[in-house]
């Protein structure tokens, strides 16, 4: 049977019990119709697994004994950021989901000439919130024990890179060079990777990202939409760079 495993985003110590109620006491105890014995993984982001099974159940509270911790799935070794360009609410959960189960570090929403606007005031904030909730999904149903980081939404100019050092490309139909290509010209192990929205980058967005030393690739020889081409090169990159020739019991 498949392991229940669950996000606590407070430190988790080994050897002791705890109360979850809210959300997570609901999916145990209604979703999962988990009883007293059930076993579980739970992970608090720190990069550690640890043991847990029920003790006690009841409409609004799951009582756990947690037991011992190890190390949980190491992260990627190619660390990946993510500027993806703001679009379609289901589009973009759909983006920032399947990019988690592809190992990515960080995932950066960015504004752009032909993307949806950014939300605003208590609307960022909802929407960070539930961003937030799809990464955690998605590192639960993957296997992942940390969460990659997620920035606000910014511009093109003023987004954060990872790492002073990384290799900046974009997405960019007809470019001259293909991922590939720049990956075999590269021994970096971060990446920074922005994808456009549909229409692609404008002319603007394009030196924007120059002006900030990123190299335009191409994605092979078709059109490919925005969230395609986000998943096709983050699944080139863990191909060429990162850790697919790690077996899934492997750390």
């Amino acid at each position: 049977m498949r392991t229940t495993r669950l996000f606590h985003d407070t430190p988790l110590s080994a050897d002791s019990a705890m109360t979850l109620d809210g959300t997570a006491a609901h999916y145990l105890g209604r979703v999962l119709r988990a009883r007293v014995g059930h076993t579980l993984e739970l992970f608090d982001g720190s990069g550690q697994v640890f043991e847990a099974s029920i003790t006690a159940l009841s409409r609004r509270e799951v009582s756990l004994a947690i037991g011992p911790s190890r190390p949980g799935l190491a992260p990627s070794p190619c660390r990946v950021t993510l500027w993806q360009a703001l679009s379609r609410n289901e589009k973009m959960d759909w983006v920032m989901q399947k990019a988690v189960e592809l190992g990515v570090s960080a995932l950066q929403p960015v504004t752009t000439e032909h993307s949806t606007a950014a939300p605003v005031d208590e609307k960022l904030g909802k929407r960070m919130a539930h961003w937030q909730a799809v990464i955690i999904g998605a590192a639960q149903q993957c296997g992942r024990s940390e969460l990659p980081a997620l920035g606000r939404p910014a511009s093109l100019a003023a987004a954060p890179l990872a790492e002073a050092d990384s290799l900046n490309v974009f997405a960019h139909p007809g470019a001259p060079v293909t991922l590939t290509d720049v990956l075999s010209d590269t021994t970096a192990d971060s990446i920074t990777l922005a994808v456009g929205p549909e229409g692609g980058f404008s002319e603007s967005d394009t030196a924007a990202l120059r002006d900030r030393e990123f190299t335009a690739v191409s994605a092979g020889p078709r059109i490919l939409r925005t969230e395609t081409a986000a998943i096709s090169l983050l699944a080139a990159i863990q191909a060429a760079r990162g850790d697919w020739s790690r077996q899934h019991n492997d750390r």
